[in-house]
């Protein structure tokens, strides 16, 4: 150890680069590390000679590379050719390799596969698969692009992974226009994404142009227009204008806790939903009943956690009964075969007249979308992992902040007017929406003047990822919420320090070292850490990150030139010209849901009315 130290100041004089104690304190923290990881590791590694362990080592080559000296190690830095694709998979030392070794949802392929009983290596035609890849999407538009003919729109509709024809071409009550076209760039750049990393193509091999769409430029989402023929007044600022002696966050207030109770599902709405719930578990039970499995179905989602709203689509799970036994876990695959037994019921329901358009995407999880032709409500039927983790620490933050429901249905419906709320197309999600809500408020009750009434924290959650910066940080929940720094893979061991961090008993922090990587083609993905699942990174498909936080900061100014408007006319004794704080985030809803909403309110009285008179009978 002191000898090192030695060989490494002595470096450091004879290039008079590096401050010595700097340069000692950062290798000494980097080396007790990597001490810690080879120490916990041990058992697992293999004992070879030509495989230095150690802190002596770590130093000894710290103080070759200040030195200008460093050696090249064949383990880090292999030859080219079939040597570096050999190291790329098993060193798992090159940044997409590494990439497709942490990240397991990417399912990178291994550079052998069997063939006929043979081990045969397999040539990654890199270059020449990309551009094979991308010149049959080099065919999509660009942004503003209608030049698409109706037929080719309609081939695509088809072809399309789900959830195609229910909701993921188009903003929650709405119909697809030319200005989004945004969203198939952002499926481009998803399929582009995965396609890099599933084959490990080098980045020096991706055209310009492709690097280029991939690192876009944001742009404001503004939200769907109303279709509405008249003007409908605000039902959740009814009164509210007349009030000129009320302060502009007092008003806000008012509008938030009144839009929160106006977008709830009301009795009738209720009621539609759960006999549609009951119909579709009954039908998925009869129809999945003839394949020898005792069928389980449970809802999740919204309605399981109180955060439903009165447009939200049911969700229900469909698994096998013995799945629960902890002798019979289901294992990756095992949820992509039990697709095999859901087609029947998919092609069941595209057949029945009770539903339209029913689609089955076949996936690691296979997934069902279809929508009720009388009421029109929209259903996903999934064969997935259990979320009950997720739920359990939803439950837990909305016993902790009473706020969360009413604020997050403001944020719901102002990510879902716009098209942001769907990863598929590169939106953050309804569950990672909410874990940005309670992320905001955490790091906002740490404040020096932390926000208390519902205003003032929908307002400190605009401001806070206005000007949030995650490019070079990530956000966590759990034990306390704070931000962690990202790293570059290409100079940060990402292997050891995962496996130093789960040998202390600390797999928070192994989850923040997976998932707080620099991504190279997308640098602006935010991190955010999921409490149920350390590993899991709500943002890692936010492809639209950059749109979600350029609107975010326009809405931010939007909303503080609005409050002080009010001010301003309060000031004066005269009322607001404005109608209601609240729009410029949801924009128009109550009249972008009224047909729908009413759809659903004549139907759930009709099936109320229905279900009363049967004992009569």
């Amino acid at each position: 150890m002191h000898s090192s130290r030695s060989v490494l100041r002595q470096s450091c004089r004879a290039q008079n680069a590096y401050n010595a104690a700097t340069a000692l304190r950062c290798t000494f923290t980097t080396t007790t590390r990597l001490w810690q990881d080879s120490s916990a590791a041990r058992d697992r590694r293999s004992h070879s000679e030509d495989q230095a362990t150690g802190s002596y080592s770590s130093y000894e080559a710290l103080a070759e590379k200040f030195s200008g000296e460093a050696r090249p190690s064949p383990r880090r830095r292999p030859t080219s050719g079939t040597k570096r694709q050999q190291a790329q998979s098993v060193g798992k030392e090159s940044l997409l390799a590494q990439q497709a070794f942490i990240d397991g949802t990417w399912s990178a392929p291994l550079p052998y596969e069997e063939t006929d009983g043979q081990t045969a290596e397999k040539t990654l035609e890199q270059s020449l698969l990309f551009r094979k890849h991308m010149s049959k999407r080099g065919r999509r538009p660009e942004y503003n692009d209608s030049s698409r003919g109706d037929s080719a729109r309609d081939k695509e509709e088809n072809t399309r992974s789900a959830p195609d024809a229910v909701r993921a071409a188009k903003p929650e009550g709405t119909q697809e226009t030319a200005e989004d076209s945004w969203k198939e760039e952002m499926q481009w750049i998803g399929e582009s994404i995965d396609i890099i990393s599933r084959n490990r193509i080098p980045l020096e091999d991706v055209d310009k142009e492709t690097l280029a769409r991939i690192d876009y430029e944001p742009m404001v989402m503004k939200p769907a227009e109303s279709t509405s023929e008249r003007a409908v007044p605000i039902p959740w600022s009814q009164g509210l204008s007349e009030a000129r002696e009320s302060s502009a966050m007092d008003r806000l207030d008012s509008e938030i806790n009144a839009f929160a109770a106006y977008i709830s599902p009301t009795a009738a709405e209720s009621a539609a939903r759960d006999s549609i719930a009951s119909r579709t578990r009954r039908s998925i039970t009869k129809a999945l009943g003839r394949s020898r499995r005792e069928i389980r179905t449970d809802v999740f989602g919204s309605e399981q956690t109180g955060l439903v709203l009165a447009h939200s689509d049911i969700d229900i799970r469909v698994s096998d009964s013995k799945w629960t036994q902890e002798d019979s876990q289901p294992k990756f695959g095992t949820y992509y075969s039990f697709g095999k037994i859901m087609k029947p019921l998919a092609n069941r329901m595209m057949h029945s007249p009770e539903w339209i358009c029913v689609s089955l995407r076949h996936s690691a999880f296979p997934i069902i979308n279809a929508q009720h032709r009388e009421s029109g409500i929209d259903v996903q039927i999934v064969c997935a992992p259990s979320t009950t983790p997720q739920q359990e620490w939803t439950a837990k933050y909305m016993n902790e902040m009473p706020n969360l429901k009413a604020l997050y249905s403001v944020l719901r419906v102002m990510f879902g007017v716009r098209g942001l709320v769907d990863v598929f197309n590169g939106g953050i999600g309804s569950y990672g929406l909410f874990m940005m809500l309670v992320a905001a408020l955490k790091r906002g009750e740490r404040s020096r003047k932390p926000p208390v009434t519902v205003g003032e924290q929908l307002m400190h959650f605009l401001k806070f990822y206005a000007h949030f910066d995650m490019q070079k940080r990530g956000l966590t929940l759990s034990p306390v919420a704070k931000p962690f720094l990202k790293h570059d893979v290409k100079d940060t061991p990402l292997i050891p320090y995962i496996a130093a961090a789960n040998a202390r008993g600390d797999p928070v922090r192994a989850g923040q070292w997976a998932i707080g990587r620099l991504r190279p083609l997308q640098p602006y993905l935010f991190s955010l850490q999921d409490p149920a699942k350390p590993t899991n990174d709500l943002g890692r498909k936010s492809n639209a990150m950059k749109h979600i936080q350029e609107t975010i900061a326009e809405l931010n100014v939007a909303m503080q030139e609005n409050i002080a408007a009010v001010e301003v006319a309060r000031a004066r004794g005269s009322a607001w010209e404005g109608e209601s704080l609240l729009e410029p985030l949801v924009g128009r809803a109550h009249e972008i849901f009224a047909a729908r909403r009413q759809r659903v309110e004549d139907w759930g009285k009709a099936a109320a009315q229905s279900q009363s008179r049967k004992p009569e009978n």
